[in-house]
């Protein structure tokens, strides 16, 4: 053996042990120790991002618990957003109730037009025209009817002008657009 002569003399052999000890731990620590860090650092690393995930979950569900504490408290109200938003067609009661209204404020419905208009993402947009004949209180009472009423509607105009006949002091061009959910 090579080493032979340098492990029998006493100081050559406590040198030569010295370093082949010191070699051996060189080669030992990296093929052995090495990937060992390496995984350690690399398991610091997961349960650090797996922490900022948990950090974020229990935010979420701290908004969701936020989100069904006000669920529950508006829930006695919810049926007017589905009042307000019906999916059938709500032209044919639209008309009946401002018919209805018109005639319990004592005006006259002379005229009512129903174009379909455009459709915007699952909105149908009606635009509803009718001329009214009627007093400045009536027609007051009728536009505040609109402005309550539970269907999602917008008085996109109203011009006035004298009324030719009759005992009615004006006569009124309403022009509503009228909104109904078309939901899939």
């Amino acid at each position: 053996m090579i080493f032979s002569p340098y492990l029998r003399v006493t100081p050559k052999k406590g040198y030569t042990l010295l370093i082949m000890t010191l070699v051996s731990m060189i080669v030992f620590g990296v093929f052995a120790i090495r990937p060992s860090l390496v995984t350690v650092a690399t398991l610091k690393k997961q349960v650090a991002d797996l922490e900022s995930v948990n950090e974020s979950m229990k935010l979420k569900v701290q908004n969701l618990a936020t989100a069904q504490t006000i669920y529950l408290e508006n829930k006695p109200h919810l049926y007017l957003v589905d009042a307000s938003m019906p999916d059938e067609n709500v032209v044919p009661q639209f008309i009946q109730d401002i018919s209805t209204k018109v005639a319990l404020a004592g005006s006259s419905l002379e005229a009512i037009k129903v174009t379909k208009g455009g459709k915007n993402e699952d909105l149908l947009e009606y635009q509803i025209s009718m001329s009214v004949a009627c007093t400045y209180p009536q027609l007051t009472g009728i536009l505040t009817f609109l402005e309550k009423s539970l269907l999602t509607s917008n008085v996109t105009s109203v011009s006035v002008r004298p009324h030719q006949k009759g005992a009615y002091s004006i006569q009124a061009e309403i022009n509503v657009s009228l909104y109904q959910y078309e939901g899939n």
